[in-house]
C-alpha cells in the first residue's frame, strides 16, 4: 500500500487520537458495575463519543458485546468485530460545536447516562464491567442518589464534599482492578440524570475540595442515612482502629428530623389484652417466679416499669418490671403490691401482688418481637423507652451504621438552622481538615472527526424513553388514577416499598407514568399500582387523571372506486 507523505501526519496523529490517553491516579475512580445486568452477553447505546482501538463509533450506535470462547465479539451495524479478551469503548472530548451535548452509554432498560470508559472482561462466563469515570462526573451520578436532589443545597454540598472524599481515600491503585462498586458495599452509583440541578450545583460549587485528616491525608468521610441521634466510632461497628475525627456523641439533629427512621411498638400497662411482645411475660415471670403456693403458672395483669439497661453498650438488654397477682404466705419483711396497711400476720395465705423483674435481650428478642428491626442482619439500632400515662412505647432509630455524617442530620441543620457545609462537616468530623483545588478533571482524549468515522449513517436520534408499565384496572369505588408529571421530561421518580424516603427504591416510574391510587397515607405520600408494580410514590409529584371522553364514532369513508 502507498501512502502519499503529506497524508502520513495526519494518519498518525488520528491514530494517536484513538488510543486511550494516560490518567493521573486522583483523577478517574474504576467502578465495578454490579447493578447493570449482563450475563454473557450486553446490549447499549453509545450517546456520546467513543472508539474502541482504531474503530469509531457515531452518536446513537447501538453495540452488542457477548462473549464466546473465542473472546469478546462486538456487533453492529451488521457487522462483528473480534476484541480479545478485553473490550476497551474509550470515550473522546466532544467537538467544540457538540458541548451541549451528552456523552456517555446507556444500557439497555436503563435511562440514566453512564459517562467514562467502559473495560469489559469475563469472568466465570459472565461479563463483567468496570466504568473508568473522572471523579467529578461520578458525583454527579452518586450526590442526588444518596441525598435527595430536592434537600437544601448546603446538605448536597456537605454530600458531594463527604462522597468525593470517600472515593478518593478508596483508590486501590495496582492492588485491584476497580476501586469502588456502584452499591451501597460503597456509593450508591445510578447514573447521570441532567434533572438533578441542585445536585449539580452543588459538586460544581464544591469542585475538588476534599477532607484530609491531621497528617494531611485524604480522610475516610463514612456516613449514613441517620444516626438515630448519636454518632459512633469505628472500633464500635467494625472493629476498626479510632481516628481522631470519627467520633461517638449525641446528635440532636438527627434526632428532631421527622424524616429520620424511627420503628415504634407500644405496649400497655394493663396486659388484658396481650400482643406479641406481651404474650412471652408470663413465661418469662413463671421462670423468675418458679412454683409459687399452690398456683403453678402465674400471669401478670399490668407492667410497673420498663427500663432501658446498657443501650448503648455490648451488652444491650431491656428490663420490664411486671406485677403478679400470687396467693403466697406473707412474710413480715416483704413489702406487696396491692397488699393495704395493715398486714395479716406472718404465714397467713392471702391474695397479693408482687413485683416481678424479667430480662430481655434488645437482639434480637426484643427487636423480633416488637418490629423494631431497621439495619437488617445489622443489630445497632438505638433502642429507647419512653412512658406515656398508659402505656411504654419502645424505640428503635438509626438506619445504617452511624459512623460519620448522618444525611438526616445534615439535612436538619441546613434546612432548618442555616448552618453551612462546612459547619455541617466540622460537626460530624471534628478536627477535619479542608484541601482545595485537588485535581480530579480527568483528560479526555481530542475529539475525533467526522471524517474518520467507520462509515455514513444516518443522523442520530434522540434516546427513547423506557416503556410506561400498562394500567388496565378501570376507576372504580376508592380508587382514582393519577399520572407521573411533575418532574422533569426525562427525569424519574422513585417507587418505593414504604411511605417515606427511606423506603427501598423497588424501580424508577417516567414522566407520563399512568397509576391507580390504593391509599392515600398521609404525610404527602400515597399507596399505588400498575398492573406489574405496587410502592408508594410522594403526591406532590403526580396530577389526577382525568377520565377521557367517550369515543365519537368516525364515520367510515365512502367506497371509493379502484
Amino acid at each position: 500500500m502507498t501512502i502519499r507523505k503529506g497524508l502520513l501526519p495526519a494518519l498518525i496523529l488520528c491514530l494517536l487520537l484513538l488510543l486511550p490517553q494516560g490518567r493521573a491516579e486522583q483523577d478517574t475512580v474504576r467502578l465495578l458495575l454490579t447493578k447493570v445486568e449482563t450475563t454473557d452477553q450486553v446490549t447499549l447505546s453509545l450517546d456520546g463519543s467513543y472508539s474502541i482501538g482504531q474503530t469509531v463509533f457515531q452518536r446513537g450506535t447501538k453495540l452488542k458485546i457477548a462473549s464466546l470462547p473465542e473472546g469478546l465479539f462486538v456487533y453492529y451495524g451488521g457487522m462483528a468485530m473480534f476484541c480479545g479478551r478485553e473490550a476497551v469503548l474509550c470515550r473522546h472530548a466532544l467537538a467544540n460545536s457538540d458541548q451541549q451535548l451528552e456523552n456517555g452509554i446507556r444500557f439497555s432498560g436503563l435511562y440514566p447516562l453512564y459517562p467514562g470508559d467502559l473495560h469489559i472482561t469475563v469472568r466465570d462466563g459472565q461479563l463483567r464491567l468496570i466504568l473508568y469515570v473522572p471523579i467529578e462526573e461520578y458525583l454527579l451520578g452518586v450526590v442526588p442518589y444518596e441525598m435527595s436532589d430536592s434537600w437544601p443545597l448546603e446538605a448536597l454540598k456537605a454530600q458531594s464534599v463527604a462522597a468525593r472524599t470517600y472515593a478518593l481515600n478508596r483508590l486501590r491503585g495496582a492492588a485491584s482492578d476497580y476501586d469502588l462498586v456502584d452499591n451501597t458495599n460503597d456509593q450508591a452509583f445510578y447514573g447521570i440524570q441532567a434533572e438533578h440541578v441542585n445536585a449539580k450545583k452543588a459538586i460544581e460549587e464544591t469542585k475538588g475540595i476534599v477532607g484530609i485528616d491531621e497528617k494531611g491525608k485524604i480522610a475516610s468521610c463514612y456516613y449514613s442515612a441517620s444516626n438515630g441521634g448519636r454518632t459512633e466510632t469505628l472500633s464500635s461497628v467494625w472493629s476498626m482502629e479510632d481516628v481522631s475525627y470519627l467520633v461517638a456523641k449525641d446528635d440532636p439533629y438527627d434526632l428532631e428530623n421527622p424524616g429520620s427512621t424511627v420503628r415504634r411498638y407500644t405496649v400497655a400497662k394493663d396486659l388484658s389484652v396481650p400482643g406479641p411482645l406481651e404474650r412471652t411475660f408470663a413465661e418469662k415471670a413463671s421462670e423468675v417466679l418458679g412454683t409459687v403456693g399452690e398456683q403453678t403458672q402465674v400471669l401478670p395483669e399490668s407492667i410497673h416499669a420498663v427500663t432501658d439497661m446498657d443501650i448503648l453498650s455490648d451488652g444491650k438488654s431491656l428490663a420490664v418490671t411486671l406485677i403478679v397477682p400470687v396467693e403466697k404466705e406473707t412474710d413480715e419483711e416483704e413489702i406487696y403490691f396491692g397488699v393495704p396497711s395493715g398486714a395479716p400476720a406472718e404465714g397467713a395465705l392471702v391474695q397479693t401482688r408482687i413485683p416481678v423483674r424479667v430480662v430481655y435481650s434488645l437482639f434480637p428478642e426484643i427487636e423480633a418481637l416488637c418490629g423494631l428491626d431497621i439495619n437488617s442482619g445489622l443489630s445497632n439500632e438505638i433502642i429507647t423507652v419512653r412512658e406515656t400515662e398508659t402505656a411504654f412505647v419502645i424505640e428503635g432509630r438509626r438506619f445504617g451504621h452511624g459512623v460519620g455524617m448522618s444525611q438526616r442530620g445534615a439535612q436538619q441543620m441546613a434546612g432548618a438552622y442555616g448552618k453551612t457545609w462546612r459547619e455541617i462537616l466540622a460537626f460530624y468530623y471534628p478536627g477535619l481538615a479542608f484541601r482545595e483545588n485537588v485535581l480530579t478533571a480527568a483528560p479526555t482524549p481530542s475529539a475525533v472527526s467526522d471524517h474518520f468515522l467507520v462509515s455514513p449513517g444516518p443522523p442520530a436520534t434522540p434516546t427513547p424513553r423506557p416503556t410506561l408499565m400498562p394500567v388496565t384496572e378501570s376507576e372504580s369505588m376508592g380508587l382514582y388514577t393519577v399520572s407521573v408529571v411533575n418532574i422533569g421530561v426525562n427525569s424519574s421518580l422513585n417507587l418505593r416499598s414504604e411511605p417515606t424516603m427511606n423506603g427501598i427504591i423497588l424501580r424508577q416510574l417516567y414522566y407520563g407514568q399512568p397509576l391507580v391510587v390504593l391509599e392515600e397515607c398521609g404525610d404527602g405520600w400515597l399507596h399505588v399500582k400498575t398492573d406489574s408494580a405496587e410502592g408508594y410514590v410522594m403526591q406532590s409529584f403526580v396530577e389526577r387523571t382525568l377520565p377521557s371522553p367517550p369515543p365519537q364514532a368516525i364515520p367510515s369513508p365512502s367506497p371509493q372506486g379502484s
